[in-house]
């Protein structure tokens, strides 16, 4: 478990990965309330839990999807960038979308519900691809274990700063976990390439 954070390329792809989980399930747990506050409420109405919904689980889908072919079309460093960037994004522009109308939170929400997760897959393929591969099984119960360990901290703290500075802004506390994840990911290098099988001889 340790040696992946002491190689440089398991360690860039893990912190991509908790930049990613810092704001993933804070998003989730949260959208609803900051939607029940944000000045399109009212417009919203009962349509609030569908647009959650939908922006958050069906553009989520959608953007697992695209996410994993961008990740084989273009690489997995270019497609996590790209998604967590985007999302990073979402999370700079929260307190202006607060104060939009409903048709533009919509679309914001759908934006941010699908960049949020398109790299969700991404990153336990990369890993997969530079960890030592007799310690892969290891590498990823790690990654995963700590990326969810750090939600825990980010679910908590997201209300504690609505409280302090209202709804609007509460989730500017998610913007580190994109733009270091971000980071990370753009100065990963290649995945370390896969054996050549040779046929009829070694």
């Amino acid at each position: 478990m340790l040696t992946m954070f002491a190689e440089r390329g398991p360690r860039m792809v893990n912190l991509g990965y908790f930049g990613h989980m810092w704001e993933l399930y804070a998003l989730w747990t949260w959208i609803p309330a900051y939607l029940l506050h944000s000045r399109a409420a009212g417009q919203l109405g009962d349509a609030r839990s569908l647009l959650v919904f939908v922006s958050m689980g069906l553009f989520g889908l959608a953007g697992c999807l695209v996410g994993g072919w961008a990740a084989d079309r273009f690489g997995r460093r270019a497609a996590a960038v790209a998604a967590l960037s985007v999302s990073g994004a979402c999370c700079v522009l929260s307190p202006l979308a607060f104060l939009a109308p409903a048709s533009v939170v919509a679309i914001f929400c759908a934006v941010w519900g699908a960049s949020v997760i398109a790299d969700s897959g991404v990153f336990s393929t990369a890993l997969s691809e530079v960890a030592d591969s007799r310690f892969v099984g290891t590498a990823l119960s790690a990654q995963t274990a700590i990326g969810f360990a750090l939600t825990v901290v980010s679910i908590q703290l997201t209300p504690l700063v609505a409280a302090l500075a209202s709804w609007q802004y509460a989730f500017l506390l998610l913007v580190p976990g994109p733009v270091l994840g971000a980071v990370a990911m753009s100065r990963h290098g290649r995945a370390r390439p896969e054996p050549v099988t040779r046929v009829g001889g070694s």
